[in-house]
């Protein structure tokens, strides 16, 4: 369908109701056409761009349970690879975090191939060419030099894809890890509500549509009105970040990073219509993030394994942090804007506070280091 450009009317909204209504009602709400154009450029015709009986169609199970151990296998490897690396410098060490996660990750060839299409365009603008075809997309077929990187990306893509489910894995039978995951997950469930790596997303209306609220309002003549009219073309944005940082909801504290507040979530939270934990990370309806647990498991086995042997502080002041958005949200160091994302740490191995005091106690003056 047409849109209309940046005058095109917009709808902001935090009501609850409202926003279910938008995600899960695809035949009144679509994504919007420039954005699905965009992702189909770098991802192809895939569960992230098309709609309607096509989506239904493609849609599958994810096979997670057979792909937990490569998580916790990988997050081992680059565990030791770190370990070597702190031991070198012979106390703490600077690291892209960001970097080495994403290198040991994603399949080498895969990562370049991600990496390229998104170091070229940080700190930079679009061509002419390329913002053209956004808007025109009869002119997708001149070819240009994002179009051919996004052709071999996902000829990557697909080959690594097919390989990694080819795989097989036993599933984690770690007792000691599933023993120790409740705060964990409280962790997680903290960190994609505070820092929620897509901030905001837009709908367009299809038709014109009466969406019910759950919070009426009274209109410019002093109506009450329980539903909003949200005519065809216009813009409706879902606000993620704001949600997930309302106070409203989240109470006072809803700028606070505390993972203890998930022990006892608010009543509030409980009416945001997300696919995950009372939360718009991963959205809701029929185009929900599809590898929501995907993501999960691997962020969980990488915390897991990383968190428990090192500590982390900022290798550079945190103002010289900023975030940039190409699809999702990712740091880069405001003087190096063109080397694309990263997130210097400086690494150094976890030493238990009370275990440190009790040594200095019983050995006085002898270094624990010279037993390892």
């Amino acid at each position: 369908m047409d849109e209309k450009g940046p005058e095109a009317d917009r709808i902001h909204t935090t009501d609850a109701r409202a926003l279910n209504y938008f995600l899960t009602r695809s035949e009144d709400f679509s994504k919007l056409d420039q954005s699905r154009r965009n992702l189909a450029r770098t991802l192809g015709n895939g569960l992230l761009v098309v709609n309607g009986e096509d989506h239904r169609t493609l849609r599958l199970d994810l096979p997670i349970r057979e792909l937990t151990s490569i998580f916790v296998d990988k997050s081992i490897i680059l565990r030791d690879k770190w370990t070597t690396t702190i031991a070198q410098s012979g106390s703490a060490a600077r690291i892209d975090v960001l970097g080495e996660l994403n290198q040991v990750t994603l399949d080498s060839e895969l990562n370049r191939a991600l990496q390229r299409p998104a170091s070229s365009t940080a700190g930079q603008g679009f061509s002419f060419i390329v913002i053209a075809k956004t808007y025109f997309p009869i002119l997708k077929f001149i070819p240009d030099r994002m179009s051919n990187r996004s052709s071999r990306v996902q000829a990557i893509m697909r080959r690594v894809g097919m390989q990694l489910l080819a795989k097989k894995a036993e599933r984690l039978s770690d007792g000691g890890a599933k023993g120790g995951t409740s705060y964990l997950d409280c962790v997680v469930r903290e960190s994609l509500r505070v820092h929620a790596p897509v901030p905001r997303t837009e709908r367009i209306a299809i038709h014109d549509v009466a969406v019910p609220l759950d919070t009426p309002f009274k209109d410019v003549h002093g109506n009450l009105q329980h539903t909003l009219k949200v005519l065809k073309g216009c813009f409706v944005n879902i606000p993620i970040l704001a949600i997930h940082r309302s106070k409203t909801v989240w109470g006072e504290d809803a700028l606070e990073f505390k993972p203890e507040r998930w022990e006892r979530p608010p009543e509030a939270a409980s009416s945001t219509p997300g696919v995950w934990s009372h939360l718009f990370t991963f959205l809701g309806g029929a185009h929900a993030c599809i590898g929501y647990r995907f993501s999960l498991v691997e962020t969980k086995a990488f915390l897991f394994v990383l968190v428990r042997a090192f500590e982390y502080k900022l290798a550079v002041p945190a103002e010289e942090i900023v975030l940039s958005q190409i699809i999702v949200q990712r740091p880069m160091l405001r003087g190096a804007l063109h080397e694309g994302g990263q997130m210097p740490l400086l690494v150094s191995p976890y030493v238990c506070a009370w275990a440190q005091r009790a040594w200095e106690l019983w050995f006085p003056g002898v270094d624990p280091e010279i037993f390892s």
